[in-house]
């Protein structure tokens, strides 16, 4: 008798287990449903539904990337500044200490260099909105890529489209470097602010975007309708000065099949 209560506990205990896995397992596709419909949404213009859908997303995976890249983009779409600030900030820094060599900015800097270059892809989205373009997602990886080369600029105290380092002397090295792979478009933007006292502050980012947009060739990047995505990485050394690299994509060079890319 007590070896059949022990079976029947036994199988009582797996039944109730058994419909909790299944739905973690199903935690991802779930996520990745309803990203696929919020971008859906968002193409159609009805941010506020992509943004429940991306939330939802957000909750059943917290650390994947992809809901937060989408969801920056339907609050900055709705006028959502603050929160779509929060977003971009959010996927910073995801990748803020990653550097592949190393480099680091100053410890206190920290929260300003990632609220910095929150800043500046929220420009850069608000630019081309009054252009009539699609938004560019903030894709962390190639904001390694950006913050990368700014830092290795403040190290070594260049200011260059061309690295030094061997590997790294053009930004399709420096993409390759972290993606293993070659891009079907890729444009770099690069700045640098110094003075008698610390420069790095959010108006003179906004200045910079300015500046930016004051040059032919950097505007084009920006006003590209040949890229994706964008990447942003801010340095800043000890004396006050910054360097801002931004870098823009397109990953393939055959547009997907549901023409959703910059939806």
């Amino acid at each position: 008798m007590r070896s059949e209560i022990h079976l029947v506990m036994v199988f009582a205990l797996l039944v109730g287990i058994a419909p909790l896995q299944a739905e973690e397992l199903n935690k991802p596709q779930q996520a990745k449903s309803q990203v696929a419909s919020a971008r859906i949404e968002l193409g159609a213009g009805h941010p506020a539904r992509a943004v429940e859908l991306l939330l939802s997303a957000s909750e059943l995976l917290p650390e994947w990337v992809v809901p937060r890249e989408w969801l920056a983009l339907a609050y900055q779409r709705q006028g959502e500044k603050d929160k779509a600030l929060a977003e971009y900030a959010w996927l910073q820094r995801k990748t803020y200490n990653f550097d592949p060599y190393g480099r680091s900015n100053p410890p206190e800097s920290k929260e300003l260099i990632i609220s910095a270059e929150a800043l500046t892809m929220w420009l850069i989205n608000e630019t081309r909105r009054q252009q009539d373009l699609a938004f560019l997602r903030c894709e962390p990886q190639l904001s390694v890529v950006a913050r990368g080369h700014s830092l290795e600029m403040a190290t070594l105290g260049y200011f260059s489209h061309e690295s030094p380092t061997p590997g790294l002397c053009q930004s399709v090295d420096r993409f390759r470097n972290v993606f293993n792979f070659v891009p079907g478009v890729l444009a770099e933007n690069i700045a640098r602010r110094w003075g008698s006292s610390p420069c790095l502050n959010l108006e003179n980012i906004a200045r910079t975007h300015e500046d930016f947009l004051g040059s032919p060739g950097h505007r084009a990047n920006i006003l590209s309708a040949d890229v994706e995505c964008m990447g942003v990485g801010v340095a800043a050394n000890a004396q006050g000065a910054y360097w801002v690299t931004e870098v823009f994509a397109r990953f393939s060079t055959t547009p997907p099949p549901d023409g959703t890319w910059n939806n």
